[in-house]
């Protein structure tokens, strides 16, 4: 039987998949959306472990997404380095964009991609008083309850910001800004720090001339290890 162990070099190739299904999840997850006020520019979110012993080893970092409301582009650095993935959210149509063994790659993800990570079925209380200021807008608080998050967390989210600029938690009824996200390593929170409504350069949602574009299964066939 194949055992990763014996074959030190795939190391990078099992981590790069692991951190693929956060995004994945991301990207897989689809909404039913009510109205929604439309939002263009860039969102910065603070992100930390929550446990302190991993916090010790992994500092706090920051993820950005920029959208004009019909594309989203959502950027963060992993143990393998920056990782960007390019999102129509109309189309339902996206795209990671990877720099890994020397080659460039655009790989197109699905709709169904969620299924290939863990449990992530939840249960969302809202909690109708006590708001929380960013910046113009007010965002409300609700209790989310998902078996790989443990105990229930407390979240805030900004009603009327359509929530699949993020994708993060299915059904909640605005954009979350404070919320929870397991990863490889442990629970991470992730919080709103800025808001810059500035209209972001067309170039960020373009797919650069000089990446391969390949689905899914094709990087998986190209890159898994032999077992041999």
């Amino acid at each position: 039987m194949y055992k990763a162990q014996q074959h030190p070099q795939s190391n990078s190739y099992f981590q790069l998949l692991k951190t693929m299904m956060v995004f994945l999840f991301i990207l897989g997850t689809i909404h039913t959306l009510q109205a929604q006020q439309p939002f263009v520019g860039k969102l910065t979110y603070r992100v930390e472990a929550v446990d302190t012993n991993v916090r010790s080893i992994i500092p706090a970092d920051t993820f950005q997404v920029y959208t004009n409301d019909t594309l989203v582009r959502m950027e963060s650095r992993t143990s393998l380095g920056q990782q960007v993935s390019i999102r129509h959210l109309v189309l339902n149509k996206s795209y990671i964009l990877l720099y890994f063994k020397g080659e460039k790659l655009a790989i197109q993800t699905h709709d169904d991609s969620s299924s290939m990570a863990i449990d992530t079925s939840l249960h969302l209380k809202y909690i109708g008083w006590k708001r929380k200021s960013f910046g113009p807008y007010k965002a409300h608080r609700a209790l989310v309850k998902r078996p790989d998050l443990g105990e229930a967390k407390m979240i805030y989210y900004i009603p009327g910001i359509r929530p699949d600029l993020l994708n993060v938690y299915e059904g909640i009824k605005g954009l979350p800004v404070i919320y929870y996200l397991q990863h490889q390593e442990g629970i991470f929170k992730y919080e709103l720090i800025d808001i810059d409504t500035t209209l972001p350069e067309k170039d960020r949602f373009g797919i650069p001339s000089d990446f391969e574009k390949i689905t899914l299964n094709e990087f998986m066939n190209r890159f898994q290890p032999s077992s041999n």
